[in-house]
């Protein structure tokens, strides 16, 4: 479950903003519901798909708007009520640092009941597709010149982007590798290395993804919030 955002912020039925529903409170809901039917061995393995573009630091989150919770102060009035300030940019990239915030939290709590399971956070790279569907399917209505540099030219003349295929293929490698079995908590990224070839490697996360203090927060107040939809309670 992705979303790319649009340049206006939509809602999902709840009231939520579309990116925060779906890129990080559907796994948090999700990874919840279906916890106890994950087996406690040490080949069991919760993946997470984030970004790189999480880290401001990074090649494609030091572009646009960066990645910044600030303590989550008033990041409830971000993510429902009005919109006020709303940038797709930043709400992505803020969607993915939950994700890993969410992970090592998870892991956190996992730890704590000595569980075998390991939980990965991956980010694929730069996916595009050979046809107009993918990452940008939705921003080309309002930014037809980003659409062609970014989905067109990343792909045929930079050749940074990732396709689809190896993307699946890596993700498949990550759910089968064993060298992943009981290792607690990693984030790793298809990084590029030359003109259309990338690498799965372990990487750092961003400092703000490395606060426990945040992590913490940010568990709460996804419970919270899918606690006040009646969802179920959470046990983890």
């Amino acid at each position: 479950m992705q979303y790319t955002g649009s340049f206006y912020p939509k809602v999902s039925k709840q009231g939520i903003e579309l990116t925060f529903a779906v890129n990080h409170l559907s796994h948090f809901y999700l990874v919840n519901l279906l916890k106890e039917f994950v087996r406690d061995k040490e080949e069991s393995r919760i993946i997470i798909t984030s970004s790189d573009v999480h880290d401001p630091k990074s090649s494609g989150g030091n572009i646009g708007r960066k990645a910044g919770l600030n303590n989550l102060v008033d990041f409830r009035k971000k993510i429902t009520g009005k919109f006020l300030n709303f940038n797709a940019d930043e709400s992505y990239k803020n969607s993915k640092l939950c994700n890993i915030l969410f992970a090592k939290e998870l892991e956190r709590k996992l730890k704590i009941s000595s569980s075998k399971i390991s939980v990965i956070t991956w980010a694929p790279g730069l996916v595009i597709p050979n046809d107009d569907s993918g990452f940008f399917r939705y921003s080309k209505s309002f930014n037809l010149f980003g659409y062609w540099i970014f989905s067109k030219v990343s792909k045929n003349i930079l050749g940074i982007s990732e396709s689809i295929e190896n993307a699946g293929k890596i993700l498949s490698e990550i759910i089968l590798d064993s060298n992943l079995n009981n290792i607690g908590y990693i984030h790793l990224s298809n990084k590029l290395i030359s003109f259309k070839k990338h690498k799965l490697v372990e990487s750092k996360v961003s400092d703000e993804a490395n606060s426990p203090d945040l992590a913490s927060k940010l568990w709460i107040l996804s419970e919270e919030i899918c606690g006040s939809f009646g969802f179920v309670t959470f046990n983890i």
